[in-house]
């Protein structure tokens, strides 16, 4: 099993990878925590992206999703496998103040 941590980046710029899969066999993810380390609530939004593509409004998870300040939203209940290629993308109304914890396991 693998951990990747991330801070979001702000809304003014592209979602960032939180995940990339290099590997040739792919990962299939557990879970992801995404904790409000703000003073107040902050939205952020989630892209899976397959690869060779771009995030845009046709691979959205999550959009705008809103988490009080010093809580996590826990992303359990489904699971993602990916291919060698494939992103995890994110980015967050305010830089720094969502970090994304993503748990991943090989395939």
């Amino acid at each position: 099993m693998a951990i990747h941590n991330t801070g979001l980046v702000d809304t003014g710029q592209a979602a960032a990878n939180i995940l990339a899969v290099t590997s040739v066999g792919g990962q299939a993810v557990t879970t992801m925590y995404f904790c409000n380390t703000n003073t107040a609530a902050t939205a952020f939004t989630l892209h899976v992206v397959p690869a060779g593509f771009v995030a845009n409004a046709n691979n959205i998870v999550y959009k705008n999703k809103l988490i009080t300040s010093g809580d996590t939203y826990i992303v359990d209940w489904e699971k993602l496998v990916l291919a060698q290629g494939d992103t995890i993308r994110a980015n967050a109304n305010v830089g720094n103040a969502i970090v994304a914890t993503v748990s991943t396991i090989g395939v």
